[in-house]
């Protein structure tokens, strides 16, 4: 009676504490006790920088002339001309000289001044008549460095240029450009044209410039 009533009281105490009996421990497969632990990495954009793309250097030309005449090639005619005097022409040589007719003007006597006829500066022409006719046509464009508003008058497809005063400064390659600029014009050079009218060449000075209609002219005739 006494043991019994012993077992009970363990039994209560047991239960009372909660004591669990330890069950099997589980080990680790070598699977697992081997795997490696991959920490995840961070991310983000990596920004990489182009340099810049240097802009290529235009070669000057040491001529503007060097052109031949096109199969299609026909002396300027009265629509040409017209056509001439009222647009810009860039240089397929050199981009940086065009003879803008754009917003071109008449020769205009200022008051009783006569002496304003006559083509000024030192830079006139050598074959210069004196006189600048009434119907010259003020164009800019040519030279290419040095800044000038010159007057251009025609007689069927012959060209006669009267250089206004211009600016005399120092332009390296384009200084000698310009030079032969200036010689090819003022030998009263020949219009010729190509079917469309798109292109005109230049014959004078023993050579042949040729320069592109522009649809998108500089305003005002200026540089």
């Amino acid at each position: 009676m006494i043991f019994k009533l012993f077992d009970m009281i363990v039994a209560a105490i047991i239960a009372l504490l909660g004591v669990n009996v330890p069950g099997p421990t589980i080990q680790p497969t070598a699977s697992q006790s081997n795997a490696t632990t991959v920490q995840p990495q961070p991310t983000g954009t990596k920004v990489t920088s182009t340099p810049a793309t240097p802009t290529p250097t235009v070669p000057v030309p040491k001529t503007i002339g060097g052109a031949t005449l096109p199969a299609d090639a026909h002396p300027a005619t009265d629509a040409d001309l017209q056509k001439f005097m009222h647009n810009e022409w860039i240089s397929t040589a050199y981009k940086k000289a065009s003879l803008n007719f754009y917003e071109s003007t008449r020769f205009i006597l200022k008051g009783n001044e006569l002496d304003s006829r006559q083509a000024n500066g030192n830079n006139a022409t050598p074959n210069d008549v004196g006189f600048i006719p009434d119907d010259a046509r003020s164009f800019t464009g040519i030279p290419v460095c040095n800044t000038a508003v010159s007057w251009a008058a025609f007689e069927k497809n012959v060209m006669q240029v009267y250089w206004g005063p211009m600016t005399e400064k120092a332009c390296g390659d384009e200084t000698l450009l310009d030079e032969d600029i200036m010689k090819h014009f003022s030998s009263r050079p020949s219009l010729y044209f190509n079917a469309d009218a798109t292109y005109v060449y230049v014959q004078g000075g023993g050579t042949i410039s040729e320069w592109k209609y522009n649809e998108h002219p500089t305003p005002k005739a200026s540089k």
